[in-house]
């Protein structure tokens, strides 16, 4: 026989019961927020020092119509923001926010996130234009338009659906599905981090100095000193290093090469060195232009072999650009075999320095990202460059261990380069957009996590079991989390941040969900059981 009874639930505040109404619905407002600010604002790279007040930045927008570069991204801005007009638009409804006043407020609203952005926009390395933030807004106007006349059918349609799937899921199916989550949190982390692996480097590739190896890639300037070490230096060593030049912080068995190329002078012979075009050796150095550059065989100097066995390597470089218009980049120190196969490359773009890092992430050519550390070539006084990876933090130091730069290829970087907006493939060297990064990455992996938890819990209640492990599964999977990061080679303190951001996450699905769809198919439920 077949009994029907209600399910029981606790009384909920009038708080409560509003939120139970709006509450995934600002859970897709938000996300999808955030997902505008993902897609226009990547990498993060913001530079404001020195940069134009807001209000020159303004003047400085594109205001370009019918180029086919701003036409060609109209179709993309639309669509990006017609959730954002359509979810704005139904909460005001929900809200009981007059029809008029409401589409008031969902146009400004678009408005105000499309020139947030593209204000933004500016500080990166990046493209702001007018057309770009009328396509914003315009897309924010269609779906105000489209929850006008389909909104409560598609909602009808979208609950329906997923209170179907929810019904027709038993319990152990989602406890198997926060198991599994649970487990894939580490391998994924794991996988990541390996990217970060100079394991992939070729140990045939030569040094070059001042060009490429097909001749197309010149740099116009002096190198007097190179130094390469297969580890990357200590902060105390850095400093040292810069205190004084004479001391030999490289010492010991993880040296590689010192080129002091003042020591050296014309005609001197060095085994295993090309002199393509006769550069010059004298007194300040050695002098590269157009076809006169160095090749260093790798059976002479097989750097790319010592450095593959440890991941990690500091380049220490001094030199003298010739002109701050220099393009390709023009190749000041590189381990290559073409303009697109390389292990390492710090190059000069202009006034920037650029390097390419090949990993398991980057490819052959290094280059996605490519890393640039702005205005380094904008004078032409000597400079004193310190380029150090350690496996997980490349760090680029520019005359002293307090001008520095940083990225960090860890694993909650790694997972968004891989797939990055089109058409970003450089990125400046700031050590503020880990922590963005890191954020992103917590939020996709524990969001779902406590939506699966949670989802668990309640189907286990509407089949009569009580149940307190989801909790706990969705716990272990933060500290999982944590000793993935650490096999990785993260800081203590960093991983513990980190796990601060998947307990936040943990408790803000928790607090959405009781909201979601789910809830309000529970509400509208009858328990069944059989007697």
């Amino acid at each position: 026989m077949i009994v029907e009874r209600p399910l029981q639930t606790r009384p909920r505040s009038g708080y409560e019961q509003e939120g139970a109404k709006h509450g995934i619905f600002w859970f897709f407002l938000l996300a999808n927020a955030a997902l505008i600010l993902y897609l226009t604002l990547f990498p993060f790279d913001f530079v404001f020092a020195d940069a134009p007040h807001p209000v020159e930045a303004v003047q400085h927008f594109n205001s370009e119509i019918t180029a086919p570069y701003v036409i060609q991204d109209i179709p993309g801005n639309i669509l990006l923001f017609i959730p954002f007009g359509f979810f704005c638009a139904l909460l005001l409804d929900r809200l009981t926010v007059r029809r008029g006043l409401a589409s008031c407020v969902v146009l400004a609203a678009g408005f105000l996130l499309s020139f947030s952005v593209e204000l933004l926009q500016f500080y990166l390395l990046r493209f702001s234009a007018w057309m770009d933030l009328a396509a914003n807004a315009a897309g924010a106007g269609a779906g105000l338009l489209i929850y006008r006349l389909l909104g409560e059918r598609l909602l009808e349609w979208a609950f329906n659906w997923t209170g179907k799937i929810f019904r027709q899921i038993p319990a152990a199916g989602f406890a198997a599905l926060l198991v599994l989550w649970t487990g894939f949190i580490p391998i994924l982390t794991l996988t990541l981090a390996d990217r970060s692996s100079l394991k992939s480097w070729d140990p045939a590739y030569p040094l070059l100095v001042g060009n490429e190896q097909t001749g197309d890639r010149p740099w116009q300037g002096v190198v007097s000193e190179i130094w390469i070490a297969a580890r990357a230096l200590k902060e105390s060593e850095v400093k040292a290093y810069f205190s004084d030049p004479d001391r030999d912080v490289f010492s010991g068995s993880s040296l590689i090469a010192n080129l002091a190329f003042t020591t050296f002078t014309d005609g001197t012979a060095q085994g295993g060195w090309i002199l393509h075009g006769s550069p010059q050796l004298g007194e300040y150095g050695l002098h590269t232009a157009g076809d006169a550059w160095l090749e260093i065989d790798p059976a002479a100097l097989p750097a790319s072999s010592r450095i593959i066995e440890t991941s990690a390597f500091t380049i220490g470089i001094t030199l003298t650009s010739a002109a701050a218009e220099q393009w390709g980049p023009a190749r000041i120190l590189s381990l290559s075999a073409s303009p697109y196969q390389r292990n390492f490359t710090a190059g000069q773009e202009g006034a920037d320095l650029v390097i390419r890092l090949r990993n398991g992430l980057s490819g052959e050519n290094g280059s996605r990202p490519e890393y640039i550390v702005p205005g380094v070539f904008s004078s032409s006084t000597p400079r004193r460059i310190l380029i150090a990876f350690n496996g997980n933090d490349l760090r680029v130091y520019l005359d002293g261990p307090h001008n520095a730069y940083a990225f960090a290829s860890i694993p909650q970087v790694n997972f968004f380069w891989i797939f990055p907006p089109a058409g970003v493939t450089r990125v400046r060297l700031n050590s503020q957009a880990v922590y963005i990064y890191r954020l992103l990455y917590a939020g996709l992996l524990f969001l779902p996590a406590g939506f699966i938890s949670t989802a668990a819990r309640r189907r286990a209640i509407l089949s009569g079991v009580k149940v307190n492990w989801t909790a706990t599964c969705a716990l272990i999977s933060t500290l999982l989390y944590g000793a993935a990061l650490l096999f990785g080679g993260q800081e203590p303190g960093r991983v513990l941040l980190d796990i601060i951001f998947s307990l936040l996450f943990l408790r803000i699905a928790a607090w959405f969900a009781p909201k979601s769809g789910h809830d309000i198919v529970l509400q509208n439920t009858v328990g069944r059981s059989a007697v």
